[in-house]
């Protein structure tokens, strides 16, 4: 990984010796960015549309929000399946911003763009794709309008805790800005200031 790619790591309790510290890896990625006065800087964009940090804390704090009422918290397994790679950012955030595992076995919840996934999960966030069990379905639509009246606040992670399953290779949260892996680069690039550009970045 590049030098522009491996940001500093802004830890809540720093490590020493036999203690790995607390951070956040979402909190490194979008809330160091506004507080440092970049909230209407360009975050991300895809070629059509663009998105300031500002605009990306809102998003991801209301899905991180809605993963937080459903029951999906520090630990749970979430799995992705969304053709939109702007949706697939958000939702890397928004588990990360919660401490849940991207990736995990036996997920809680699958956030899909997709009627038939092939995933066995508890909860289903649904993208352009009709509800059809309202038990166990949310329609992302409604779940972003929700959880923007419960955004979520970035949970304190322990530095060894899970961040990603990268196939069968889990990536613990400290070392989640210098992996190589895609929800890896998705926070280090946006922690390093650097808009994202998910057509070249997320290749």
């Amino acid at each position: 990984m590049t030098a522009e790619m491996s940001p500093e790591t802004t830890w809540f309790r720093n490590p020493y010796e036999g203690y790995a510290g607390t951070l956040n890896l979402c909190f490194n990625a979008l809330d160091r960015q506004v507080i440092r006065g970049k909230a209407a800087e360009i975050a991300l964009y895809d070629g059509e549309r663009t998105i300031a940090y500002a605009g990306m804390l809102e998003q991801v704090s209301a899905l991180a929000g809605v993963l937080g009422t459903v029951g999906v918290g520090i630990g749970d397994g979430v799995e992705l399946h969304l053709a939109d790679p702007v949706d697939q950012v958000l939702m890397t955030l928004a588990v990360s911003r919660i401490g849940a595992v991207l990736g995990a076995p036996e997920p809680r919840l699958v956030a899909t763009s997709e009627a038939d996934v092939g995933v066995d999960a508890p909860l289903r966030l649904l993208r352009g794709v009709e509800v059809t069990d309202e038990r166990r379905e949310l329609a992302w639509e409604h779940a972003v309008k929700a959880g923007r009246e419960g955004p979520a606040a970035c949970v304190e992670l322990p530095g060894t805790a899970a961040a990603f399953v990268v196939g069968v290779r889990v990536v613990e949260v400290k070392d989640g800005l210098a992996d190589v892996s895609v929800p890896a680069r998705i926070h280090a690039i946006l922690a390093s200031g650097r808009p994202l550009d998910v057509r070249r970045d997320l290749a």
